[in-house]
């Protein structure tokens, strides 16, 4: 209170105040917009971005998703750089959507990282499959969720819960679908030998066989 105060009565002039008066700070006088525990839970967020950005050697967490869905989320498990999407045309003008790791050509004609590519919709059966694999053990991620809701790591225990919320469905996807794929998972690990490890938001890791 009193960050400003009225300097001369006559005219009305407000000023800032600089310690010419007294100021006084009030806690929790107005209701707080969001929950301070999701407020919390926001901060812890956007250090894990800074932290995956950085690791990862990239500068964008996501773009242009709505065309791009996995962007930044595909991983090298050779050098630990994100996968970036080309698009191959056949002999009969069919575009082929395939990942590759940034590192492979990051010079013209230079080969660098040796790590195989990995077609889309490899990746799109391969988060099907992990998604609808965790369902099917509901009881045993349950508990592993439940732990979780004890950790006082406060974006854990959110995560915990909205895992429990979207499971309550046990309805098993057919396809993938982009707003809740991004909303459940990290990032996928590929492999030389085409081994996929997805890595979900809760913690959970699943090993799927990627096509050769």
């Amino acid at each position: 209170m009193q960050k400003s105060y009225i300097a001369d009565f006559l005219t009305k002039k407000r000023v800032m105040n600089e310690g010419e008066i007294q100021q006084f700070y009030i806690e929790d006088d107005y209701e707080a917009i969001i929950e301070p525990w999701i407020w919390e839970c926001v901060q812890l967020e956007m250090e894990r971005r800074k932290r995956y950005l950085e690791e990862h050697g990239t500068n964008s967490y996501s773009h242009n998703m709505e065309s791009n869905s996995f962007a930044s989320k595909v991983v090298c498990r050779l050098c630990n750089w994100v996968f970036a999407r080309k698009g191959w045309q056949s002999k009969r003008g069919e575009i082929r959507r395939i990942w590759q790791c940034g590192e492979r050509y990051k010079a013209r004609g230079v080969f660098g990282c040796g790590n195989r590519h990995v077609e889309e919709n490899t990746l799109e059966k391969a988060f099907v499959m992990a998604w609808n694999g965790i369902l099917e053990n509901g009881d045993y991620f349950w508990e592993k969720w439940e732990k979780q809701k004890k950790s006082e790591n406060l974006l854990e225990v959110y995560q915990a819960m909205d895992f429990q919320e979207l499971a309550k469905s046990e309805q098993p996807l057919e396809k993938m679908e982009t707003d809740f794929m991004l909303r459940v998972l990290d990032h996928i690990k590929v492999s030389e030998d085409g081994t996929l490890m997805l890595v979900f938001l809760d913690g959970t890791e699943i090993e799927c066989r990627g096509e050769k």
